[in-house]
């Protein structure tokens, strides 16, 4: 009889201490910071009458804030795919190196679509180091010419 007790006991018990450590994903940040883009490398034209399919490389810098002389905290390098007929879409592939700062060493890898009119979305897919396990998304939007806004949600554990 007192072994479902017990059964009983230890289940509950477990619960408690899942519930109070939360999930995989206990940590989460909000990192704001600016893109300077860079001109891209075209390295693949597919069509003379359009830009759809053209393969572009980056190498950009993000940035404490919106100044030019702002501390340079990462570098998005990756690439760019014209997904799109009209041209206004990409599919991007890329990975933010943080070379300053708290996460200095560290990474994410970055997956999504973005676009040259309104709010882009792009997925976090993974990370390395200190954003080792990391799952999140991206906002960005441009708010001059050859600067995007960067809002980062970031949860890891």
């Amino acid at each position: 009889m007192e072994s479902p007790n017990l059964l009983l006991l230890l289940l509950l018990l477990a619960v408690a201490a899942f519930a109070a450590t939360g999930d995989a994903y206990g940590k989460f940040r909000h990192l704001h910071l600016y893109s300077r883009n860079s001109e891209p490398a075209r390295s693949v034209d597919l069509h003379r009458n359009n830009s759809f399919g053209n393969i572009l490389a980056f190498d950009n810098v993000l940035q404490e804030g919106p100044d030019p002389s702002s501390r340079v905290i990462a570098r998005p390098q990756g690439m760019a795919v014209i997904a799109d007929l009209t041209g206004a879409n990409a599919f991007t592939a890329y990975t933010i190196t943080f070379i300053a700062g708290e996460f200095n060493g560290s990474s994410l890898s970055v997956l999504g679509l973005t676009t040259t009119t309104g709010v882009s979305d792009r997925s976090i897919v993974g990370g390395t180091g200190y954003f080792r396990t990391a799952r999140g998304y991206i906002l960005s939007q441009n708010i001059d010419v050859g600067m995007e806004d960067y809002n980062i949600y970031i949860t890891f554990s």
